[in-house]
């Protein structure tokens, strides 16, 4: 509504209230413009915001284990490498342990899929109760889980394997006279001096505990299995006879 008014009346003639006119026009498309602009800006908001929240979901998708919720095959071996390049620079001290779970298939067979994602589920959350935040946990594949663990020697690394395994043997699968327990078979490398840690690429790493892990396997389940990696000038010295 405009209001316009003068002391003098009948002052304001036909071409004035046809300006007058004219103007409301202008004015009224202004504020509706206006009024347009700011739902447009309110809705580009809203939109960008959903888009951010999209993004965010997708990033954490592709770095998260769908079922567990912990960290993926490649997120790990993309950090694992970083970790590593870090504990060379500064000489700390590093360990690897790769945790298989004994006769997985088994219980899956038996008690079916669904009792299997719980098990995995709940492996997880000992997983990220025995490590530490500055630890990497990661679902390596199938029933295989991997945890690298930071400034930690092969003594702490197998007191670390020890309490996951007492833990897993709390878990069972099953009701009554079918319920049955659960063990795991734990893979693990280290090295005994950090300052004399050889370089070695996460996938040397890896192998060295999924070896360990198989002697663990084959020496009756249920064990933990340790790969120490040589010093550096033992290295050194093996690969200069050789020659």
């Amino acid at each position: 509504v405009l209001n316009i008014s003068h002391r003098q009346s009948n002052i304001f003639n036909e071409w004035d209230e046809r300006f007058l006119y004219v103007f409301c026009s202008l004015l009224g498309q202004l504020i509706i413009s206006n009024r347009l602009l700011r739902t447009m800006e309110h809705e580009i908001e809203q939109r960008t915001l959903e888009l951010q929240v999209a993004l965010e979901r997708a990033e954490s998708l592709s770095i998260l284990d769908g079922l567990t919720g912990v960290h993926n095959r490649r997120y790990f071996i993309s950090n694992f490498n970083t970790l590593i390049e870090q504990c060379a620079r500064y000489g700390r001290k590093l360990a690897l342990l790769m945790i298989d779970l004994d006769d997985f298939k088994q219980i899956n067979d038996t008690f079916g899929h669904l009792e299997g994602d719980r098990v995995h589920k709940a492996i997880a959350d000992i997983l990220k109760h025995c490590a530490r935040g500055a630890d990497i946990i990661a679902r390596f594949g199938g029933e295989e889980f991997i945890v690298a663990l930071q400034d930690t020697d092969c003594e702490g690394a197998q007191q670390v394997a020890s309490r996951i395994q007492e833990q897993i043997r709390l878990l069972a699968c099953g009701h009554g006279e079918h319920k049955r327990g659960i063990t795991a078979s734990i893979g693990l490398s280290c090295h005994t001096n950090s300052g004399d840690m050889p370089i070695k690429t996460p996938e040397q790493w890896v192998q060295e505990a999924d070896d360990a892990l198989y002697r663990a396997k084959h020496s009756g389940k249920d064990r933990i299995s340790v790969h120490v990696a040589e010093p550096r000038e033992a290295v050194s010295r093996r690969l200069n006879n050789s020659f």
